[in-house]
């Protein structure tokens, strides 16, 4: 899978990483949800595709739960976590296909 990522990315250009609008992962019911005003964002290690993906979004959802986030906050805060590889798989899911976070699947 990472071969093949790194395939299909020779030669982007700024717009097909998925960050316009049109292009984002997120819902309209996410992208205009408001965030809390209790919560505190804590840094989170990034994963950049080298370690368990699964553990990686359990962690971060006990995290940002401890946090007071609401769902909205830690569907929109978790792309701040991933780096490397892991930004491209983000940056390539289909167009408005998250309305939630949910870590059990």
């Amino acid at each position: 899978m990472v071969r093949q990522l790194m395939r299909e990315n020779q030669g982007l250009i700024n717009k097909d990483w998925g960050m316009t609008r049109s292009h984002t992962p997120f819902t309209d019911g996410i992208l205009q949800a408001e965030y809390p005003q209790e919560v505190q964002y804590v840094d989170y290690p990034r994963l950049e595709g080298k370690t368990d993906p699964r553990q990686h979004v359990m962690r971060y959802g006990w995290m940002m739960d401890s946090a007071r986030a609401n769902d909205a906050t830690k569907c929109r805060c978790f792309p701040i976590t991933l780096s490397g590889i892991a930004t491209m798989w983000f940056t390539r899911l289909p167009p408005q296909s998250i309305s939630s976070f949910d870590n059990r699947q």
